[in-house]
């Protein structure tokens, strides 16, 4: 039954995906600091969820954090990560985008290494380095850089060039480089996210009580961000506004990925790691059926590339 969760999660976590992209109006004022508003408003829903049905241990989010305050800082990593990856939706088709930002775990790879040559602990070297898993990161490295270069030539059109008068780009060909960038660095992000809960706690927690004290701490993050939007614009941000359900939709059906993963993972966590580092493949999917985004035959050749040395390596990280 397990797996049936897993891949209703996968749907979620791609539908969500797909509606944080159309929710990224380009010509949007601040529409990715919108997204992160209504990201953390759905996140602490589904702590309230949690909490109100006894999913969680009786401990308080304060004595959690007293216990673990290393949580405070992975949450933040994770926050200003969405916060990127969000304003990269505006530069980049999320077919793109989708599988930079699974990248998360071969960077959070790299990271444990590179923590234990520089602290020598062996306790942090948990993962085991083979010579698969080097070769399935310089795949995806090329697989990215491929696909980001057919994404440049793509950008250059008369209406890229519309967008992109008066903003700090140069040229319409840069609208992907830098966003994926920005996505990259939502990725490596996201590892440090990973990697402060790997070095504190000595692994990333998969449990209801992580997930209701990261929810809260998202949730406390956007109500700041609501007083600063307000601040910043002069004006209270509607979020109820009509305009605003593409937002609305991204958070809630990524919310709803998160719970179906925790269902999935308490039948078999290593399987369902595996399935759902596949959720990409489904976004780049919908992302053509609900966005009508177009991707050239070499583009989809080496997303495909990407995506399965992806799911490979994550096989390899959970099995081996």
């Amino acid at each position: 039954m397990w797996i049936v969760f897993a891949f209703i999660s996968i749907i979620f976590y791609a539908l969500g995906e797909v509606f944080q992209k159309k929710g990224s109006d380009f010509e949007g004022e601040h529409s990715e600091l919108k997204i992160l508003i209504w990201f953390g408003i759905c996140s602490g829903i589904v702590s309230l969820a949690i909490n109100l049905l006894g999913l969680k241990s009786s401990i308080t989010a304060l004595q959690m954090l007293k216990i673990h305050p290393a949580i405070l800082l992975s949450s933040t990593f994770y926050y200003v990560s969405l916060l990127l990856c969000f304003f990269a939706f505006k530069l980049v088709p999320v077919s793109i985008a989708s599988p930079v930002t699974c990248m998360d775990g071969v960077f959070t790879f790299i990271g444990i290494i590179v923590l234990y040559l520089i602290i020598g602990k062996s306790s942090i070297l948990y993962e085991s380095i083979t010579s698969l898993k080097l070769v399935l990161v310089i795949l995806i490295s090329i697989g990215v850089y491929a696909s980001t270069l057919i994404q440049t030539r793509k950008e250059d059109t008369e209406e890229n060039k519309k967008l992109a008068k008066g903003m700090f780009l140069l040229n319409n060909g840069r609208f992907a480089i830098i966003g994926v960038i920005l996505t990259l660095l939502s990725a490596v992000l996201d590892a440090f996210s990973s990697l402060t809960d790997i070095y504190f706690l000595g692994e990333v927690p998969v449990s209801w009580d992580y997930i209701y004290i990261h929810g809260m701490m998202l949730f406390g993050f956007s109500v700041i961000l609501y007083v600063l939007l307000w601040i910043l614009e002069k004006k209270p941000y509607k979020i109820f506004a009509k305009m605003e359900l593409p937002k609305v939709m991204g958070a809630g059906f990524d919310s709803l990925g998160t719970i179906f993963y925790m269902i999935a993972v308490a039948g078999n966590q290593i399987y369902t790691n595996v399935i759902i580092s596949s959720f990409c493949v489904f976004t780049v999917l919908l992302s053509r059926i609900i966005l009508k985004e177009k991707i050239e035959k070499s583009q989809a050749v080496w997303i495909g590339l990407t995506v399965s040395c992806i799911i490979l390596f994550t096989a390899a990280n959970e099995i081996f």
